[in-house]
């Protein structure tokens, strides 16, 4: 009868141990990238495609900036984290392209970028920026009606007002 319990637990032991990993190995990561949303709409607006133009372009240029500031100071944060989460923005939004087949946009901001005297001096410039980035989204929403596309915006747009921007804030104080 021990014998019979213990084999009975050890049974239910594996398959609970199976379940977990089976479970978080599925799981679906608790911000959803663009091609994990599933869409209600079979295809987009030309407004809603010139949303994403806009939201793509200014994803580029942030981009590209911190990658500049990166170049000309060295591996300096905050522009080394951000520059990490923009290409994560870039890739979400990239994936909404593909899923709609749609070229996905070019990057037109390399070697547009300006330079900079100091960090903190990069710094002030893209705390401006991210407050302008704020309201690109701000106009971009009425432009949109899929919810996948609004809430990869969302998902941007509070990227930059409560994590960057308090970033870039933080180190043009520094001056």
């Amino acid at each position: 009868m021990k014998h019979s319990i213990k084999k009975i637990l050890i049974i239910l032991v594996i398959v609970l141990i199976w379940y977990v990993s089976y479970t978080i190995y599925n799981s679906k990561p608790v911000i959803p990238l663009s091609n994990e949303i599933i869409s209600t709409s079979q295809s987009l607006t030309e407004s809603e495609i010139q949303a994403m133009q806009a939201a793509i372009d200014d994803e580029y240029k942030a981009r590209e900036t911190y990658l500049s500031v990166i170049e000309t100071f060295g591996w300096v944060n905050p522009f080394a984290n951000i520059q990490r989460a923009e290409a994560n923005h870039i890739q979400a939004l990239v994936g909404i392209f593909e899923q709609y087949n749609l070229p996905v946009p070019e990057n037109k901001w390399v070697g547009l970028i300006p330079s900079y005297e100091s960090i903190q001096q990069a710094c002030a410039a893209w705390e401006q920026a991210e407050i302008d980035n704020v309201a690109i989204y701000d106009r971009l929403f009425p432009m949109v009606q899929n919810t996948q596309i609004i809430t990869v915006f969302q998902t941007l747009q509070r990227a930059s007002q409560e994590k960057h921007l308090p970033a870039f804030a933080r180190c043009a104080d520094r001056s």
